[in-house]
């Protein structure tokens, strides 16, 4: 048994403003310290009864009495599970937003048959696990006696169905400039100023609101969230089919497919980061390798199609939306809520069909785009270089980079502390690749 402190512990910064109880790592396992007694009496007795279990295949974050760690200053410690990758509300598809809104609302529905209830719901607690929402502040369970949080459902509408509704008739872009937004900015002012009387969500609920009638308010956001169920439509590189992916993940045929799978089979990575994914077909042959994998794509409609794979298929993925050139930044308060440099970092990168459109395609230098790989802190790279003369570019008639050649990418690399594993060109009909391994010197 480890006994600790809280003077012991360093607390996640995001947490630091919570009444009832804090959150620290451990060995690499997630906890939550809670200092309120009457707070520490409502958790025993709901980690003790018979509805536990269906709370957390809603959606709540899998929680438990520590075992093994007692901190001496604490009414009670408790255990969360693990989820590799917190996720920016922007970086949520739409489709995303709809489901972790209605997993919310039958959440609490849930809780306050149990004489509970959520005291908030902002999606800066909200992650992914497996391609499904879970909410993960257990800490914003608080007991129901005839008073019911209201700012639960402010958040509800101003983070979930105020997105959904500028979806519906602005469209996505809008949408998704709302949801980059913290707390401050044009867009929220905007709406809540002169938007929200026109916005059909129904009538909230006073605080001493009777529970028939909190429940009726509950299957009234559910039926607006039928109402406004919303999936991206396919664009540009939705129909893209990813070199190897009509066939089976974990037997390679093409030569491109061949290469990522043998380096993954060898390198064993615990994170990869798939940069610029797509749908996620080498995601999945990450994730069945046995890794956590982050895949980003700048297309809703492949990150949808990305996670409802990671579900069907129960694979360790999260898929979220994010520009490669617009990396998203650090928000909240004191902005504690960290950047995706950081929460996406990984021991292996993935950069597969991605370099000639950055480089050859906007005309970024060579430098540039491999700066933004290293911020990531990959201890290995496994890269698909497209030379100039290569059939699917030449059409494109761009002037590439002075930096932009193979050996330069070597070099720039070798520069940064990796050797050069492996390099393997292929290619035929015109097209013109390598596909190349770095790892870091040490």
């Amino acid at each position: 048994m480890n006994t600790l402190t809280s003077h012991d512990l360093q607390f996640e910064a995001t947490s630091l403003i919570d009444p009832v109880g804090r959150v620290f790592r451990y060995q690499n396992r997630i906890f939550r310290l809670i200092t309120d007694r009457d707070a520490a009496q409502l958790y025993r007795s709901l980690l003790e009864t018979a509805g536990l279990e269906a709370l957390f295949e809603l959606g709540l974050v899998r929680t438990w009495i520590a075992d093994g760690l007692q901190v001496t200053d604490a009414e009670l410690v408790l255990e969360h599970q693990t989820l590799p990758f917190a996720v920016h509300p922007a970086e949520l598809t739409i489709a995303a937003i709809s489901d972790a809104a209605r997993m919310l609302v039958t959440l609490q529905q849930a809780l306050l048959g149990m004489q509970l209830q959520l005291k908030d719901c902002h999606p800066w607690n909200l992650m992914l696990n497996h391609g499904h929402p879970v909410y993960v502040d257990f800490g914003s369970v608080i007991a129901w006696h005839d008073r019911f949080c209201t700012g639960w459902y402010e958040e509800l509408k101003r983070f979930y169905l105020i997105p959904l509704w500028l979806h519906h008739h602005y469209g996505e872009r809008l949408a998704l400039e709302y949801r980059r937004e913290h707390l401050k900015g044009f867009g929220q002012l905007f709406v809540t100023s002169h938007l929200l009387p026109n916005m059909d969500f129904p009538a909230a609920v006073k605080s001493g609101a009777d529970g028939q009638a909190i429940m009726e308010l509950l299957d009234d956001v559910l039926y607006w969230l039928h109402r406004y169920s919303l999936k991206a439509e396919p664009k540009q590189w939705s129909s893209y089919q990813q070199s190897g992916d009509q066939f089976d993940p974990l037997a390679p045929v093409s030569e491109k497919h061949k290469f990522v799978f043998e380096w993954l089979q060898r390198l064993k990575p615990q994170r990869v980061l798939d940069m610029a994914g797509n749908k996620g077909f080498y995601s999945e042959v990450a994730a069945r390798l046995g890794a956590e994998v982050i895949c980003f794509d700048n297309e809703e409609f492949n990150i949808d199609v990305c996670n409802a794979l990671a579900a069907e298929k129960s694979l360790n993925i999260t898929a979220v939306l994010m520009d490669f050139l617009h990396p998203t930044p650090a928000s909240g308060v004191g902005l504690t809520f960290p950047d995706a440099y950081q929460r996406f970092s990984a021991d292996t990168v993935l950069v597969l069909g991605l370099i000639h459109h950055i480089c050859l395609g906007l005309g970024i230098p060579l430098h540039l785009f491999l700066s933004s790989i290293l911020r990531y802190q990959p201890e290995h790279i496994i890269i698909e270089y497209v030379f100039t003369d290569d059939i699917h570019v030449v059409p494109w008639k761009k002037v590439a980079p002075a930096d932009y050649s193979v050996q330069n990418l070597q070099d720039l690399l070798l520069k940064a502390g990796f050797t050069l594993a492996e390099q393997r060109l292929f290619g035929t009909d015109g097209v013109h690749r390598a596909m190349l391994t770095f790892t870091r010197l040490h």
